[in-house]
């Protein structure tokens, strides 16, 4: 009992941060949104995904990789997308991934999103995105 009651002092005298997956990516997403509204999709695709990484969009198609995403987003910028906003509902840690469900919306579209992290080089970077 004893011990337990110094182990309880020690902890709350801690000054540990306790770092949740939202905390992870909360700076990721704002700065995603500031360089999509920007309208740079190529810093979006070079910056935020993987080289391999996977974009399912909502219309139907499949994009591979960092040169065809940025073209996805391009598309949607060039489309008239602006005022961006990415809000996540659920961040879940799987292993080596960081699971997010969420919500985003944008002057001409919003829907839901499902994506996929992926640490590589201490960096987290978007592995599979599928919105609808």
């Amino acid at each position: 009992m004893f011990v337990a009651f110094i182990l309880f002092i020690l902890l709350e005298q801690c000054a540990c941060p306790y770092i949740t997956p939202f905390d992870i990516l909360s700076t990721t997403y704002r700065d995603f949104e500031n360089v999509y509204n920007q309208g740079n999709a190529k810093e979006i695709a070079q910056r935020f995904f993987t080289k391999d990484a996977k974009f399912i969009s909502f219309d139907k198609n499949t994009y591979e990789g960092q040169e065809q995403i940025e073209k996805a987003y391009q598309g949607a910028i060039d489309a008239g997308s602006k005022n961006f906003q990415l809000t996540p509902s659920t961040i879940h840690v799987a292993g080596p991934y960081l699971i997010a469900t969420g919500h985003y919306k944008s002057t001409i579209a919003a829907g839901n999103f499902q994506e996929i992290w992926k640490q590589e080089k201490g960096e987290w970077l978007l592995f599979i995105v599928i919105i609808n």
